[in-house]
């Protein structure tokens, strides 16, 4: 799938920082699928904003979201 795709974007993990955030997308990378980081800036607004809201998230496109999650799965993440 081209990364100029029009196809949604879909969370698969919430991430605990963005060192986490870049393992996991370079998993998910190595096998194909198209990720994107959101909110990785985030993190330096903290305790300004709730921990949760500030976490990094991974979102791939929604017909990867099946493979991403496996993936993931397969390296011990819970998404």
């Amino acid at each position: 799938m081209r990364a100029d795709s029009t196809e949604p974007l879909v969370e698969v993990l919430v991430a605990r920082d963005v060192t986490h955030a870049y393992l996991a997308k370079s998993r998910l990378e190595d096998a194909g699928i198209f990720t994107v980081i959101q909110g990785e800036n985030l993190q330096m607004l903290s305790g300004e904003i709730p921990a949760l809201e500030a976490a990094p998230r991974l979102l791939v496109r929604k017909p990867e979201v099946a493979r991403a999650l496996e993936i993931l799965k397969e390296h011990g993440e819970r998404p």
